[in-house]
């Protein structure tokens, strides 16, 4: 196997990985309950955000937390 194939392979294991992780992100059920306080999550989110695994407010600080 020479560098082109590696390359090759490693860029197909790659693009498997992002849609798998897509496609799981897409199958999660609402959560009720936030995974961060252990408090609901209000309707209007899970509306907003049917995926949402956290409240707004544990959204919020985790994004934050990325970014700083």
């Amino acid at each position: 196997m020479d560098d082109a194939d590696r390359a090759g392979w490693l860029a197909q294991a790659e693009i498997e990985g992002a849609l798998s992780r897509s496609r799981n992100r897409i199958e999660l059920p609402a959560s009720e309950v936030c995974v961060g306080c252990g408090d609901d999550i209000d309707a209007e989110r899970r509306v907003a955000v049917p995926h949402a695994r956290r409240c707004f407010g544990c959204q919020s600080a985790l994004e934050r937390k990325r970014r700083s």
